[in-house]
Order: structure tokens, then sequence, then C-alpha cells
């Protein structure tokens, strides 16, 4: 069947196989066929002669080379010694014409084989084809044309046709490429490569492998300090990206879509001992992550810019304990970045970046809002501005590794916008250093336990199904830790304005079947109950409208677009009633609306809106004073 086409030959095997009564039996099976993924075309295996170096003598010797190297993550040191210990020979031939040609001379004659060692040898070696082959790289068509003489029976022979597997090219890298051969002393002062980086599925037989064996035999030194290895990007799905799939992205495209910062961060966050699902809806959720900072940045700007704010020394005792606990976690935001930045685990990094812009927008910015907006310019408001702004300037300096040109347009704003002698670039900043404040720890741990209140009362408010602007009369905590009243104490006004209580009681025990009976909510955390009174009183009822009747009002400032500093003058109509509730809080609706002038009109304002309280309405009409 020589010369017929693998694919046109089963039936004639079959009958072959018949007329010599050799078929044993015939059947139909299932079993996976090689294709082709770019052609689609059927593949046929075959067999051929192929060469390898025998690796039986050089295991051990390699296996000690690769315990003198550090690997991120480490479970990569432990994977590679377990290939070394069951690897075969390797083999380092392919039938390829493109390709380092192999210097393998083999005769036909008595089947002995010589491997030339350089340019050198070949050249002296030669005995016909070397002027050919001049000044060419050691490649196909012109290394072909040198020929040696057999050293074992003198005939004139050639190289063999094979050209070699890539990772010897690969392997040898960090000798082919710093003079190893031709400056010695140029090559110590590079070598061994400081760090290394490669997706690690797969290069425990390839490059890991072909670079320490290399490097074992020529030197039996570690080519490299450090390999920081991946695993693979997959789609969101978790399946293989393929063109012929339709579910590969091209990089450019997503960079230009999407923007390559919310890419880096996505990167960034990203555990490299996992695969990466990749794909639109993931770079998104990167994205509204640095927004986050991003909108605490502009909530800055515009207040800044309102009170022309200049950067001042506020010492850190004659600050609010709010500025001085967001401080401390700033401390060691940075204590995170130069150890995690140092041993390459940005992920770990970008972890508590996302806890730090988390404390600083939903705690830290939320407590701290009203402080911004005040009429008069006094030292609380100072530290407020200087505090966040050191929260700002410090972050961006830190993230600007992982998110460049966000951080540059920033620090801009930021500092160069004050201080034309600050660096003209913020990668041109040091890293801010750690130790600049000594961490209060009791503080933190205060707060911390604060927020867990805050997040456990915040579930037993949703669990309520009213509004966060509704007041709720009280809240108990009931926990075992007898020190929790006194350790939340100075935080309690945090905690009421927060989830809008009235009271706040600690106590030892509570019957929790009879306080849900009574109309209490509960939230339950292992150390820690909370129960909620959602039983309302009218007098409740009415500060709950209040509350929404600013909001209406605060939603009427911008959709008139006025700005934030705008003072407005108040129009209304409303019954008698509604008019007195709104008479009697008008201090406190005046103070939250920027409002100079609170007027009930007895016609309807024109211009005004319906606003509804509860089963009433109110119509009002906004005008910039």
């Amino acid at each position: 069947f020589t010369g017929q086409d693998a694919a046109a030959v089963s039936t004639p095997i079959h009958r072959a196989l018949e007329s010599k009564g050799l078929l044993y039996k015939t059947e139909d099976y299932k079993h996976a066929y090689p294709i082709c993924w770019r052609c689609k075309t059927q593949l046929l295996f075959r067999l051929v002669d192929e060469w390898f170096i025998h690796m039986d003598e050089l295991r051990k010797e390699i296996i000690a080379v690769t315990e003198q190297t550090g690997w991120i993550p480490e479970v990569g040191q432990k994977l590679e010694i377990e290939w070394l210990n069951n690897m075969r020979d390797w083999m380092i031939s392919k039938k390829r014409y493109w390709g380092l040609a192999l210097p393998i001379y083999r005769c036909a004659d008595c089947d002995f084989f010589d491997v030339i060692g350089s340019r050198e040898e070949l050249r002296e070696r030669a005995v016909e084809g070397w002027e050919e082959f001049d000044g060419h790289t050691p490649h196909r068509p012109w290394i072909d044309a040198v020929k040696i003489a057999c050293p074992k029976c003198g005939k004139t022979i050639g190289r063999i046709p094979d050209v070699g597997n890539p990772w010897l090219d690969a392997g040898i890298v960090p000798y082919s490429t710093m003079r190893y051969n031709t400056d010695r002393s140029y090559w110590e002062k590079w070598f061994p490569a400081d760090w290394i980086s490669e997706s690690f599925p797969g290069q425990f037989r390839n490059w890991f492998y072909a670079i320490l064996a290399m490097s074992t035999v020529m030197e039996n030194r570690p080519p490299f300090k450090l390999m920081f290895g991946y695993r693979l990007m997959k789609d969101e799905r978790g399946e293989e990206m393929h063109k012929s799939k339709g579910n590969s992205i091209e990089f450019n495209e997503a960079a230009e879509k999407e923007g390559a910062d919310a890419m880096r961060w996505l990167y960034a966050s990203h555990n490299p001992e996992q695969d990466l699902w990749f794909g639109y809806n993931k770079i998104h959720d990167a994205r509204r992550q640095f927004l986050v900072l991003w909108n605490v940045y502009e909530f800055f700007l515009t207040y800044s810019r309102i009170d022309r704010f200049e950067s001042s020394d506020i010492p850190l005792d004659r600050r609010p304990e709010l500025d001085r606990w967001i401080l401390f976690r700033l401390e060691e935001l940075i204590r995170s970045a130069h150890q995690n930045y140092g041993r390459f685990s940005v992920h770990l990094f970008m972890r508590d970046v996302n806890h730090f812009i988390d404390a600083l927008s939903r705690w830290y910015l939320r407590r701290s809002r009203r402080r911004f907006w005040k009429s008069t310019d006094d030292s609380d408001k100072a530290a407020a501005f200087q505090t966040l702004w050191e929260c700002l300037t410090t972050s961006v300096k830190l993230l600007a590794p992982v998110i460049p040109f966000a951080t540059e347009a920033m620090y801009q704003e930021l500092v160069r916008g004050n201080d034309s002698e600050a660096p003209v670039s913020v990668h041109l900043c040091e890293l801010p250093e750690a130790g600049g404040i000594e961490i209060d720890q009791e503080l933190l741990s205060a707060m911390d336990k604060v927020l867990e209140i805050v997040e456990l009362g915040q579930a037993a408010r949703s669990k309520t199904g009213l509004k966060v602007r509704q007041p709720l009369a009280e809240m108990r905590l009931v926990s075992p830790d007898r020190g929790l009243l006194e350790k939340i104490l100075p935080y309690v006004t945090m905690i009421q304005e927060e989830l809008n209580v009235k009271s706040v009681r600690v106590v030892e025990s509570e019957d929790v079947e009879k306080a849900v009976a009574e109309g209490w909510t509960v939230v339950e955390r292992t150390e820690l109950t909370v129960l909620l009174d959602k039983r309302l009183t009218d007098e409740l009822v009415r500060e709950g409208q209040v509350r929404d009747l600013v909001r209406q009002i605060q939603v009427l400032r911008k959709d008139s677009g006025l700005e934030i500093s705008d003072r407005i003058r108040i129009r209304y109509a409303a019954d008698e009633a509604l008019a007195g509730l709104i008479a009697a809080n008008g201090d406190y609706i005046a103070e939250e609306t920027l409002a100079l002038e609170l007027l009930r009109t007895a016609a309807t304002p024109e211009n005004s809106k319906a606003v509804k309280l509860g089963s009433e309405s109110v119509h009002i009409a906004i005008d910039r004073a």
C-alpha cells in the first residue's frame, strides 16, 4: 500500500487480511481522532526514529540544582522535582525544516555518529561546503552544505536532516545571550537571573526543565534565583480559548475597549496558583473595584476646590479618632505593599487594597462626609481634608505599578497641581515608606467591632423591610463579652447614626423568641446577636417623613444641575399637618439642603414637583439663592 493515501486504504487492508485468512473480527467502535486545529484536516500518526539525550545520570544533579532555587508558588518546585524524578530520556530532534540544525553527523556505512561542539570545530573538520556556509547562521539550507570525514571509516558524511527541539534554544539562553564563550566576566556579572516568569502547567517538562538541565551540565549552578509561575487563562466559563471556538479575546481589542488599567487590576488581583477566567464581565468587576477609589478622589477634588485646600502638617494626636483609624489602616497598607511586592505576591497586596478602599469609602468617607461641607474652615474640617488627601496620595503611589494610567492622572491633580517642585510623574516617586506612625491596635480592634455591629445592624434593618431613613427606637446587642460596652461606648453615636436608631444597649442575655413575638428583628452571629425594634410610633414615622423629604430635595438639587456648594431657596405647598411638620424641622431641613429660605405658599409653586411622604403629598420648588 506504499504511496497510497492513508485515509483511503482501510478497505483494501480489510480485503487483503480477509483474503489471506488473517481477519479476526470486524466491528465499529468510537475513538478520539486527531484533527488539525487550524485547517481541520485529519492527522496521521506515524512512527519515526528520533534523537535523545540519556538523562538517568543527570537526574540527581538537576534535582540538586533545582532545590537551590526559589519558586512562586512554592508548589512549582515540588512539581518540577516530581517531573525530574519520573522523566525519561530527553527527545531533542524534530522532523522540520526551520529550527536550529542539530550538529550530529552520522555515517550511513559504519553507523558511527559524531557531535560537533562549535563553529570552530566544524571549520577545522570540514572537507567540503565551508565556503558556502561561512557568513550564515547555523540553519538550513546553508549548514547542510558542510561535510566532514567519518572519524571511524573516513567516508565523507553530512549532517542528519533533523533540527533541534526549540527547548534546546530556550534552555541555553542564560549562556548563549550573555557572552559565556567570549566574555566570562560579563557573564558572571549577570548570571544567574534574579527572576524569571512563565506559565507553569506545561513548562515543568519544557522551559524550566531545559534551563535547569542545561545549566546543570554547563556549570552545575542554578540559572535563576526565583521563578514566578502562573496557571492558564481561560474564558469566563473556564473553557480554553480558541479562535475556532469563537471565545478568544485579542489583547489589543480588550485593552482598547475596556482600558488597560481595568485589565491590569484584574491580573494583579488574581491568585497565580489558579486559572484566570477572563472576559468582559470579569473586567467590569475589576473596574468597579478601582472606580470606588476614583469616586473618592472625585469627591475630594470637588470639595477641595470649593474650599481651596492646601496641604498642611496636622499632628496625628490633634486629629479625631476616625482620622487616626484610617491612617492606621493606611500604614498597614504600606507595610503590605513592601511585603507583598517584595515577594511577588501582588494578589495579596491587592486583597489588602480592596479592604482599605472599602474602609475608606464605606466607612471613613460616609462618617466624614458632613465634615467637608461645614460652613466654617475649622480645625476638624482641615483635619478631614488633610487625612483624605494623605490617604489618596499614598494609595496612588502604592498602586502606580498596578494601574499606571489612572494613578498618573490622580497624581497630577492631587500633587503636581499644588506643588510644582514634586516629581513630574507618580512613576518617579519613591514608594511610601512604612513605620511613619505607630499603630494603635486597641483603636483598630474597637473600630472593627463597631463595623461588625453596623454590618449586622444593616442586615437586621434589611430584614425589617423598612427604609434606612425611617428611624427606629432601639437596638440591643447580646454578647458574652462583658467588655463590649466599654469597648464601643465612644462610638455609640456612630452606630446610632449609621443604623438610624435612637438607642443602643448591650445586654448579657435576651429571650430571642419573646423579642421576635414582640416585634423585634433578630440577626445572629457566633459571638454577637443584634435585635432591632421595628415597632413604629407616630413620632418615629414623622421623623422618617422629614428625612425622606430631605432626600427628595437633594434629588431636586441634582436634577436642577446645581453645584454642590450652591445655596437654594425652597417654596412648598402642603396641608396644615405636613406644613407644621416641615416648620418644626425647618432648621434641620435647611442645614441638610443648604437652604437659605424655607417658604410655605398658599398656591402650588410654579415648576414644583409633587413629593409623596407616606400617604400625604407636598409640592416643592427650589431656586438657586
